[in-house]
């Protein structure tokens, strides 16, 4: 898992948040995931 999460941070991230933060909270980072897609 270490070798996805590290190639892939974003699509790590949204996985793990899918099944630990409430949806609430997730919302909030989305546009976190956008700037670190387009910082790669």
């Amino acid at each position: 898992k270490d070798d996805f999460a590290v190639e892939n941070p974003a699509a790590y991230l949204n996985d793990f948040r899918e099944e630990q933060l409430p949806l609430d909270y997730k919302t909030d980072w989305i546009d976190y995931d956008w700037g670190l897609n387009a910082a790669n």
